[in-house]
């Protein structure tokens, strides 16, 4: 976790993994009905050239799938 700002969000960055650079912020935002969780995720592949290639989809569908997820989660867990 590199920046903490409860209770408006915080940022992780990835120090090692698969990600050449890994910038994922979490902003949580009051509306009528709740509260909204906004994230923003910026990452780098190491082999740029790979862009151009299915590995960048297959990032796209895994992420859609864990936000999915934590979505689905969140709801069964506080309604």
């Amino acid at each position: 976790i590199r920046d903490w700002d409860p209770p408006r969000g915080f940022v992780d960055v990835q120090v090692r993994g698969p990600f050449r650079q890994w910038h994922h912020h979490h902003e949580f935002v009051s509306s009528e009905s709740g509260t909204l969780i906004l994230d923003t995720v910026e990452f780098d592949v190491y082999c740029r050239s790979l862009r151009a290639t299915p590995l960048l989809s297959w990032i796209d569908s895994d992420l859609r799938r864990i936000f999915s997820y934590r979505r689905d989660r969140i709801a069964a867990l506080l309604g």
